[in-house]
């Protein structure tokens, strides 16, 4: 058997490199969002449908996102307590929720201060944009803000 060209093996290091330094920022990415989202979100406004939630029923709702669990309060009481991860590689960005075993897919903009969900309430998929549609996977439209 003959030994490789030079030529061949430079170029299946730098091919093995790139896909290795791709995994490392995917990693990176993930390990980036997941350390963002921790922490006190306010809800500023909802939409359900297509239909935007009274400011009243929204005012005290925060979400406490902590490493890998997501808590909604509405003041005092927790309302709602879910296990979630996030798939930052895909475009748009993915969350995934588990409450008490049921699933429900999502999606995310994480953008500093400002977070953006759009859930799928039924069995009808993941969202694909960030708006509030009836009888949609688009389905439930949350803006939160540190």
């Amino acid at each position: 058997m003959r030994p490789l060209p030079l030529t061949t093996m430079i170029l299946a290091a730098a091919l093995l490199s790139l896909a290795a330094g791709r995994g490392h920022a995917e990693q990176a990415a993930e390990t980036d969002d997941q350390a963002a989202i921790q922490g006190i979100w306010e809800v500023l406004w909802s939409e359900d449908g297509g239909r935007r939630a009274p400011h009243g029923s929204v005012e005290h709702l925060r979400f406490f996102f902590s490493a890998d669990r997501l808590r909604m309060r509405m003041g005092e009481k927790t309302v709602a307590e879910s296990a979630y991860v996030l798939d930052p590689n895909q475009a748009p960005k993915v969350l995934g929720l588990v409450t008490k075993g049921r699933k429900t897919a999502g999606i995310y903009r994480l953008e500093g201060d400002h977070l953006m969900l759009c859930l799928c309430e039924s069995e009808q998929g993941r969202p694909t944009l960030f708006v509030s549609e009836p009888e949609s996977a688009n389905d439930v439209l949350i803006a939160l803000k540190r």
